[in-house]
Parts: C-alpha cells; sequence; structure tokens
C-alpha cells in the first residue's frame, strides 16, 4: 500500500492544459458573455425610456419578459441537453438570443421590442449547459477547476462590463444599438460553439420530460403581473385587472396540483416540505424581488435629470463607471465568503449578509440625494452581502437534501429566483410610477415621492429576508430531513 501512496499536491502541478481545451473554456466565456450582456445592458437605458414612455411599468416589462423566459427555458434546458446534447442546446439557446436582439433592434413598437427581449431570455440557459459541457470537454482534474473558475468569474465581471457598455451606448448613439451589440456577440459565440465545443455524444436517458411543468410556471405569474399593469392603467377593479389576477391565480394554483401529482416533476415543489429548503427558499426570493436588483433603482436615480428634484443628473457612461467598483467588491465578498464557510456556520453567514442589505437600504430611506451614499450603499453593503449571501445559501439547501436530489433542490431554487426577480421587477416599477414629474417638453420621471416609496419598499423585503435567515434551523436542529418520497 505504502507505494500506491501519492502526492496529490504534486500530481495536480503535473497536470496539464491542453490548447484544445483552452478553446472550450474561451468559447464558453464569450457564451457567457453574450449572457451577461444581453441580461444587463438594457439596465442602462431605463432613466432614458422613462421619459420617453412615461410609464416605468411598462418599460420593466423588458427585463420581466427577459427573466420569465430565463426562468422557464433554465428549468428544462438541463433535462432536454442530457436528451439531445448540451452542444446542441447551447448553440440554439445563443440562436435564441440573436434572434431575439434582431427583433428588439429593429421595432419601434415597445410592446414588440419586449417580445424580441423575452426570446432573448431563452439565452439564459447557456449558463448550466456551460458548466455541463466543461465538465464533460475536461481530461482532468487541474482543467476542470481552471475552467469552472473561469466561467464563475466571468458572469460578475461582464454584468459591470455590460452596464458600461450599455451607457456609453445609450449617451453616444441611438439606445436600440444595445441590441446591435448583443445580436454580434451571440453570432460570434454560435461560429465559436459550432468549431470549438465538443460534438454531443449519443445519450440514453430513462423518464419522460416534464415540458409542461418547465414551460407553463411562466405563464401564471405572467398573467399576474400583467395584471399589476392592468390595476394601474384600467384601474384595480376592471374587470380586466380581475381576471387577469383571478387567472393567473388559478393557473398556479392548477400548475401546483399538476407537479405535485407527477412522479418526476420538472421542478419538484415536495422539497419545500422541508422546512430548511423551504425558509432558505423564501429567504433567497425576499432578496432576489428588491435588494439584489438594485441597479433598477439605483442607476435610474443617477441619470434622472436635475430638474426632477430628485435626479442626479449624471450620464449614462459615468453612472457605468459608478456601477463598475460593484464587481470588484463582490469578487472580494466571494473569496471572503468561501474562507469564512469553513470557520463559521452558513446559517451566520446568511444573517449578516442579510442584516448588510437591510442597514443599506434603511440608510438609502434616509439619504439618497448624493452619489456619494448610492455608492458607498451599493458598492460596500449590498453588492458584497448579495454575492455572500447567493454564494453560501445553497449549501444550506444541499445540507438539508438527499444526496440523490441536490440536482433537483438547487433546481428549484434557481427557479423560484428566476420569479421572484420578475415579480419584483414589476412591483418596484409600480412603486417608481406612483408619483411622476414632467416638464414643457412631455418627458415623464419618478419623483422625489416615488423614488422614497420604492427605497421602502426594498427596505421592508431586507427585513423580511433577514428574518427568514434568523428562522434558519441551527445546526443539528432538524437541517436534514428524511428522503421526501415521491407521489
Amino acid at each position: 500500500m505504502g507505494t500506491e501512496s501519492t502526492d496529490t499536491t504534486g500530481a495536480y502541478s503535473a497536470e496539464k492544459i491542453s490548447r484544445r481545451f483552452w478553446w472550450v473554456v474561451a468559447t464558453l466565456v464569450i457564451a457567457e458573455f453574450t449572457c451577461a450582456l444581453g441580461s444587463n445592458m438594457i439596465t442602462s437605458a431605463l432613466s432614458k425610456l422613462y421619459g420617453i414612455y412615461g410609464d416605468p411599468a411598462h418599460v420593466t416589462w423588458l427585463i420581466t419578459a427577459y427573466t420569465l423566459t430565463s426562468a422557464a427555458t433554465v428549468a428544462i434546458c438541463s433535462r432536454l441537453g442530457d436528451l439531445y446534447g448540451r452542444r446542441r442546446l447551447l448553440i440554439l439557446m445563443l440562436l435564441f438570443a440573436a434572434g431575439g436582439s434582431v427583433v428588439s433592434a429593429v421595432a419601434h413598437d415597445l410592446n414588440v421590442i419586449i417580445l424580441g427581449r423575452a426570446i432573448q431570455g431563452a439565452s439564459v440557459a447557456v449558463l448550466p449547459l456551460a458548466f455541463g459541457i466543461l465538465r464533460e470537454a475536461a481530461q482532468n482534474r487541474k482543467e476542470l477547476n481552471v475552467g469552472v473558475g473561469m466561467l464563475g468569474g466571468t458572469f460578475s465581471f461582464s454584468t459591470g462590463i455590460g452596464i458600461l457598455m450599455g451607457g456609453v451606448i445609450v449617451d453616444y448613439a441611438p439606445w436600440q444599438a444595445i441590441f446591435i451589440v448583443t445580436t454580434i456577440t451571440a453570432i460570434g459565440a454560435i461560429a465559436l460553439a459550432w468549431t470549438f465545443l465538443p460534438k454531443d455524444k449519443p445519450r440514453v436517458v430513462d423518464g419522460k420530460l416534464d415540458l409542461i411543468g418547465g414551460l407553463f410556471v411562466v405563464v401564471p405569474i405572467a398573467a399576474l403581473l400583467l395584471g399589476l399593469n392592468s390595476g394601474k392603467a384600467e384601474g384595480w377593479n376592471s374587470p380586466q385587472t380581475l381576471g387577469l389576477f383571478l387567472g393567473g391565480a388559478v393557473g398556479l394554483v392548477g400548475w401546483v396540483i399538476y407537479e405535485l401529482r407527477l412522479a418526476e416533476p420538472m421542478i419538484d415543489l415536495r422539497l419545500l416540505r422541508t422546512p430548511q429548503i423551504a425558509i432558505v427558499n423564501l429567504m433567497i426570493c425576499t432578496t432576489a424581488m428588491a435588494p439584489m436588483i438594485y441597479p433598477q433603482v439605483l442607476m435610474p436615480l443617477l441619470q434622472q435629470p436635475v430638474w426632477t428634484g430628485v435626479g442626479l443628473g449624471m450620464a449614462a457612461t459615468m453612472a457605468g463607471f459608478v456601477k463598475l467598483p460593484t464587481n470588484f467588491t463582490s469578487g472580494i465578498a466571494g473569496i471572503f465568503s468561501g474562507f469564512a464557510a469553513h470557520r463559521y456556520t452558513l446559517r451566520w453567514i446568511v444573517i449578516l449578509a442579510t442584516g448588510a442589505n437591510l442597514l443599506a437600504w434603511g440608510l438609502l430611506i434616509i439619504w439618497h440625494d448624493s452619489v456619494w451614499s448610492l455608492v458607498l450603499a451599493s458598492v460596500l453593503l449590498i453588492s458584497p452581502a448579495g454575492t455572500i449571501m447567493f454564494g453560501v445559501a445553497p449549501g444550506l439547501i444541499i445540507d438539508a437534501t438527499p444526496p440523490d436530489r441536490t440536482s433537483e433542490a438547487t433546481g428549484l431554487t434557481s427557479v423560484l429566483r428566476a420569479i421572484a426577480s420578475s415579480v419584483g421587477s414589476q412591483l418596484i416599477a409600480l412603486c417608481l410610477a406612483t408619483s411622476m414629474v414632467s416638464n414643457a417638453a412631455g418627458a415623464r420621471f419618478p419623483d422625489e415621492r416615488a423614488y422614497l416609496t420604492t427605497f421602502i419598499f426594498v427596505a421592508v423585503c431586507s427585513l423580511v429576508s433577514f428574518v427568514f435567515a434568523v428562522m434558519i434551523p441551527k445546526p443539528g436542529r432538524g437541517a436534514v430531513p428524511a428522503p421526501v418520497p415521491a407521489e
């Protein structure tokens, strides 16, 4: 036995990364970069669009439609990748990104642009597919670890770059040129994927694919969100508004019943019977609903004209530069959370993170009339707290999940987080639309009272998230459940 022992560190150092693998990683990074641009560049245009269309709730569907589509595609694409090949699915999702971008780039009607954004949102499924392709392509542990690290760091970095690029476009070109950029990057990623990603191997997968559960989860959610828009425009007692709310509620109940009847549902809601899984998901959802989509609040406030009485009058490019340091502090926070997880319980880490969010938004209610207050809150508290919480919280779900159901549990969390973000985008837009101010040219923007209402809403969500974090069972107190039986 003694002759068989090896120095694993030395063996790892001796492993080499092939040139072929570097091309695979580069391709996946470009694909991920395309998704990040599609997700975040539009944020830089929100203030301009509020002025053009005068309806924050309608404009925010540019984000909501994207997020709702991403929730459905992320839910099903990992299984579709097993059935039909991850490379094939990744190229298809990039085609959706390119096609949706073209629709939004050439359209003039806001509703058609929103449709293009919905098509573009399917590309978010590139992210889980990329990790699967990476694992298949890696020939040794060093390749896998390096590839995972590069993919993990790309999205956070790309977020800041995307907002900055969007700001430059908004300042110096027609705002819809954003979609020309995403079209070009998507086409480039498709060419690279076709050339350098390894071809899919034949697969045999048992079990049925729950397409209905994966796709139609977004339908009742979309109806409820349209009800919010209708309530503002048509009145909360109008037949259209009541019909959308009723239809959405009935559809959501029907979807839940349908999923619970399946032995192998796409989104296994039975996992929420475990208290720790349910509480952690509630914490993640209330955070995703408002505190962690903070660019949708702060970026328009930075750019809004000074004559509105609350805006800081900053150019979109400069606002992007102001946002950029949050990516640096997020990176540091991610490294810190990895080390902290070895010394402290995950529960205490998320309690501190949610507490930092609550502190930040509480301060912004009082002090939001200067660039420094927004920068300090986002750079020092909000962004690092989100990175820490979303990096550590899945560990609490894994700890409470039977080993053979880990993918299902984390997949459920991803879908719920995407839906919560969609709902939060519309609720924030509704808050911003509560009180408007206009000038002689007809441009309309949220006023001081609307922003104060929004800050209070986000602070309340932060408080609820903090309460859920405190409610997470302590280690050894029912955190590890018995397996959840399929019905």
